[in-house]
């Protein structure tokens, strides 16, 4: 049986994402919990306001990725040639044909089957592309088990048979799958560096003339080709942002919190006395739309916190309710007074 919290424990937004009942009843999944929550909205008008925010979170986290496994490809590809081979296989033992005829059927086969070897060599060697539009995200299981997360607005790139090596334009966030047999390292190609890994987790965003790497875990090694090699490892370097166009470091830190820079991949943006125009700049790289700051809005507001990014308009929402800001959303323009 559900068990509820008392009454005076609820004082914060905190206070309500943490209740799992709260989560039900904003997400409608559970009978006791709607009927819980129903009669305490209406028990407590005073803390209408900051019960807002938290159902504007709570509907803004929801993520359902999408998946997409290269292994599931190869075995639709091995299970099409075998049904295609075992069907050729009984028709040549129930047709009882002239021996020439025989030979055309073995040859007409080993043809196929040629055809067939040459295809899926050339199938094997194609570059595949992954991209996301505004607003999108996806999760792609590689065939090595290399787990990727990309953000909207980007694309990742690498010939099929080889997925240990891709490029990314746009944002991703990497699990790589360790080869401690072979020792095979795995390498992320952007326009500024060549990142070099043998198994960690770290995210890359190679957006705004740079490329800035953040490492979670394990150790990996940049190759910034203007200003040498570096290395990244957890409890040393584990911030680097370099940009290829300005041939220098424009940013180099030491033990970062990695949630601000990788909560994107959860469904939120979390901030930490970050600017309004930066939180909003990283918006118009997901969504694509344009942002413009009249007069009387502060572009350097300070701002703390998380705030859920799957849906525009719900960011938009809580962007309004938290932080008392005034936002016009006109089509592919986000209008701050």
């Amino acid at each position: 049986m559900q068990e509820f919290t008392s009454d005076d424990h609820y004082e914060q937004i905190e206070d309500f994402l943490k209740d799992e009942s709260f989560i039900a009843w904003v997400k409608q999944s559970d009978q006791v919990s709607w009927k819980h929550w129903n009669q305490w909205v209406q028990d407590h008008p005073e803390k209408q306001e900051v019960i807002s925010r938290a159902i504007l979170i709570v509907k803004g986290v929801d993520f359902v990725p999408k998946y997409l496994s290269e292994d599931e490809v190869d075995r639709h590809w091995q299970k099409f040639s075998s049904s295609r081979n075992k069907r050729l296989a009984e028709n040549r033992r129930k047709s009882p044909f002239s021996l020439r005829r025989n030979w055309l059927k073995i040859a007409a086969t080993v043809l196929i089957l040629v055809v067939s070897m040459v295809g899926y060599n050339i199938y094997q060697h194609q570059e595949v592309d992954i991209v996301t539009s505004f607003g999108e995200r996806k999760v792609i299981e590689l065939a090595d088990g290399t787990v990727v997360d990309l953000n909207a607005n980007s694309t990742l790139s690498y010939v099929r048979n080889n997925p240990r090596k891709v490029t990314l334009d746009g944002e991703a966030y990497f699990t790589v799958s360790k080869k401690p047999d072979t020792g095979e390292r795995f390498y992320v190609v952007t326009k500024d560096l060549d990142v070099e890994v043998l198994g960690t987790v770290f995210n890359v965003n190679s957006r705004d003339r740079k490329t800035e790497v953040v490492l979670q875990e394990g150790k990996v090694r940049l190759d910034m080709k203007e200003e040498g090699d570096l290395i990244m490892e957890r409890g040393g370097l584990e911030l680097v942002s370099y940009s290829m166009e300005e041939k220098k470091i424009i940013r180099k830190e030491e033990k970062v919190d990695t949630e601000l820079h990788t909560s994107w991949k959860d469904g939120m943006l979390i901030f930490d006395n970050t600017p309004l125009s930066e939180v909003l700049k990283t918006i118009e790289d997901i969504y694509g739309v344009h942002v413009i700051f009249e007069e009387s809005a502060d572009p350097n507001k300070l701002l703390n916190g998380g705030v859920p990014s799957d849906d525009l308009d719900v960011f938009i929402q809580t962007l309004q309710a938290i932080y008392a800001l005034d936002i016009e959303h006109a089509e592919d323009r986000l209008i701050i007074r």
